[in-house]
């Protein structure tokens, strides 16, 4: 589209030398997120696992089915350049984790097929190991308050640097709770300093995604 040797705009140009390209605003939001969750190795394989998710129900009759039965909803498709749709999967597997892990559980304690069992076994440890569905739960609202601001035919350069202003403000304050969130439980000391440890590397993780949105 933007290309300025074959691009799109280009092409228009050559034809109406006075054409103005604007590239769209929300757009560059895609590009920010996806910026973000590239910063790290874990959250590339995060949301390679939430993909891996979807797949893995909808690719079979029978594991919808025990999707239906137990979460009572379907999983929304990702799409790559569209991140409100990436938002709208975060939410669904955040707010129905549990269910979700029963659900493969289910699938993995009755299958037959090897393949299916290793793929419900690793999405079934992810789910109960992962820590990033929690941060991107908590930035996703933000960024779809902006997309949809941003996606806005009457939108002007003011609400759009009132709305850029009010995210970055939010960002900022995800950034601080991620850096003081924790959970109080009681638990051994090898226990305690495993999950000490999680917390950790959630925070400093959160923080370069946070900062790079922010940036």
């Amino acid at each position: 589209m933007s290309g300025h040797i074959s691009g799109v705009q280009t092409l228009i140009k050559s034809d109406y030398p006075n054409a103005h390209y604007v590239q769209c605003y929300a757009h560059l939001i895609n590009l920010i997120m996806k910026a973000a969750s590239c910063k790290s190795k874990e959250t590339r394989i995060f949301f390679s696992n939430l993909t891996d998710i979807n797949n893995f129900f909808t690719r079979s009759h029978q594991r919808v089915q025990v999707l239906d039965e137990l979460v009572k909803k379907s999983l929304p498709k990702t799409v790559e350049t569209r991140w409100n749709f990436k938002s709208r999967v975060v939410n669904t597997v955040y707010e129905n984790r549990e269910l979700i892990i029963e659900c493969i559980y289910k699938i993995e304690a009755t299958s037959n097929q090897t393949i299916t069992i290793n793929q419900a076994g690793a999405l079934r440890k992810m789910l109960l190991e992962s820590t990033f569905i929690y941060v991107f739960h908590r930035i996703m609202p933000h960024l779809d308050i902006i997309y949809n601001q941003l996606q806005k035919r009457s939108t002007s350069p003011v609400e759009i640097n009132n709305a850029i202003y009010n995210f970055e403000i939010n960002i900022q304050k995800e950034n601080t709770l991620n850096n003081v969130d924790s959970i109080q439980v009681d638990e051994g000391e090898s226990a305690k300093r495993k999950r000490e440890n999680i917390y950790l590397t959630r925070n400093i993780i959160a923080k370069e995604v946070c900062d790079t949105i922010f940036n």
